[in-house]
Formats: structure tokens, sequence, C-alpha cells
């Protein structure tokens, strides 16, 4: 199984951490590289883990592929193209999706998790949306 993330904040971070350790390839992008890097370096060298336990999964881990826009992001990834945003809600959410349909290679389904008090206002009317309550 194959998965885009984007937003590597703390929440982010652990839940790519886990898919990675679950066996899961996850093709993420976040804004700041540094947050990319630190996920990059942990991978990539299980040894430098405090935890044990860690390192057994680490050993079995689903490959981490980095990106450092949007597009290339997208472009990694294998239809169909799965795509988890674990950014703050409001504008940057609306922005990022706006930037993900702008690619003709990702499907024209918006399913939305989380709590929301309203839908994305400037998404295409195209695009189905379902109702977060």
């Amino acid at each position: 199984m194959q998965i885009g993330f984007i937003g590597l904040g703390r929440m982010g971070k652990a839940m790519v951490e886990h898919l990675l350790e679950e066996g899961v390839d996850v093709v993420v992008y976040n804004r700041s590289r540094e947050k990319t890097e630190e996920l990059k370096s942990k991978f990539q060298n299980p040894k430098s883990q405090a935890n044990p336990k860690s390192q057994i999964h680490i050993k079995n881990s689903g490959q981490l592929v980095d990106t450092y826009d949007v597009k290339e992001l997208v472009n990694k990834l294998t239809p169909p193209r799965i795509v988890w945003l674990m950014v703050p809600h409001g504008e940057p959410v609306d922005e990022m999706i706006e930037k993900l349909l702008g690619s003709p290679e990702v499907s024209r389904e918006v399913h939305l998790g989380g709590v929301r008090e309203q839908v994305p206002s400037r998404l295409p009317p195209t695009v189905p949306v379902p109702d977060s309550r």
C-alpha cells in the first residue's frame, strides 16, 4: 500500500512513523524541509533510535519517499493516488486541496476527515464533499 502525506507536525510525523512501521510506503511533503529531513534521517539510520522496539519495526518498514513540492508528491504516487492532509484547519486545508486538485492526475473526489465547521468554500462544484457531521 502507498499513501501521500502532507504535513509533518507533531501529529503528522507520528502518523507517518506509525504507517512506515506497519509497512506502508509513504510519500511525504512538508512546507519546511527540516521536518522532512529529520524523518528521513530517522528511517535511514535505525541504529540512532533510542527505543529498541522501534528499531525492530524499522527494519521491516515501508519505504519513505521525500518530496519538496505538491506536484512532485502527486507524481511519485501510483494510482489510485491517496493523499492524507494533516495541516491546520481553515485556509491551509483549502489551499492544499486547491493545489492537489490543480493536478489532472488527482482524483476529483475529496474525503474530509476530522471536524470542520464548514466545508471548503472554494472547491469546484464538481468535487463531491461528504458531510463531516
